[in-house]
């Protein structure tokens, strides 16, 4: 008979760390709703070869977040001056943090060039602060709800 329910949490942990190298430095692994996330010490790596992330999806039919461990993350002030000097060109406008995720939300001026040819700013921006970036679209016309909402 076949089982319906999927595979179990020990054959979905087999699998992840069955795939991803030793040196990603793997903390944690926790299921966030329909996702699954995995913390690890070295997001980068990961970032660059998003190939792996998509296979072991393939073979657990589960979505995946990877989240850089709360240890090895950088200061909310110095990420937001390293994350101002790449974005340079995007028109940065505002920047909120959310500890509990490791992701850093930007609201930009200009989406398409914040994130890059290839994705080259969010794999830099994880590479040199390890937060995770998530680009808005800032405003034409400044509104206070909006700002409430993002944080």
């Amino acid at each position: 008979m076949l089982n319906k329910q999927g595979p179990t949490y020990s054959e979905i942990r087999q699998a992840i760390l069955d795939k991803i190298p030793a040196q990603v430095g793997i903390t944690r692994i926790e299921f966030e709703g329909p996702r699954l996330a995995i913390y690890c010490q070295k997001p980068e790596f990961l970032q660059e070869n998003s190939h792996i992330v998509g296979e072991i999806a393939g073979i657990i039919k589960k979505r995946i977040v990877i989240r850089s461990d709360p240890s090895v993350r950088m200061d909310e002030m110095q990420a937001e001056d390293i994350i101002k000097e790449i974005l340079v060109d995007a028109g940065l406008v505002q920047a909120y943090f959310d500890p509990a995720l490791g992701e850093v939300v930007l609201e930009v001026e200009k989406p398409g060039v914040a994130i890059g040819k290839n994705r080259s700013n969010v794999v830099e921006i994880v590479k040199k602060t390890h937060w995770s970036p998530n680009f808005k679209r800032s405003p034409p016309i400044p509104s206070m709800t909006i700002r409430q909402i993002r944080g």
